[in-house]
């Protein structure tokens, strides 16, 4: 099932991400919409390609071989099942409610971005910085760092 997430800007100026072409750079934002809150996705090449790409001409292994050696992704067994996992997805997708997958390895947590100390299945992870601004427009908001959200002077006097 595909779910909502969150691109961070810097992304779009990452060093990896700037030498990917343009199919593997879409792919990779496709994944991140099919992946359990813990990052793992099925490494299933003709669903993928139905559901992230499907009216393009595109080799969906070779860009998932392309996303590996860039170190995006790297890609697992469990249960003879294939899978994947996607580098640093829990560092900028923090679900309320998340969800995992069951499959990720030991492993590959630190490669996902949990911690040691953040459970997938429950304990408590901070907010995203969008979280921390409800109700107040997003203009006003000017992110400091994590957690940590600070008023534009022109926007105290809005309700």
């Amino acid at each position: 099932m595909a779910r909502i997430r969150s691109i961070h800007p810097g992304l779009f100026t990452d060093d990896a991400f700037m030498s990917a072409s343009s199919q593997a750079r879409v792919l990779l934002l496709g994944l991140w919409t099919e992946a359990w809150d813990d990052g793992v996705f099925e490494w299933k090449p003709v669903t993928l390609k139905a559901r992230v790409l499907p009216v393009d001409n595109v080799n969906i292994p070779a860009l998932l071989s392309e996303l590996t050696s860039l170190n995006f992704i790297r890609q697992f067994s469990f249960d003879h099942k294939q899978y994947g996992a996607i580098r640093n997805f829990r560092k900028f997708q923090r679900p309320k409610k998340p969800n995992s997958s069951g499959v990720l390895p030991a492993e590959f947590r630190t490669y996902v971005g949990l911690s040691q100390r953040h459970d997938v299945t429950g304990t408590e992870i901070p907010p995203q910085m969008e979280d921390e601004g409800e109700g107040i427009p997003s203009d006003s908001v000017e992110p400091r760092s994590l957690g940590e959200v600070i008023l534009h002077p022109h926007a105290r006097g809005r309700s």
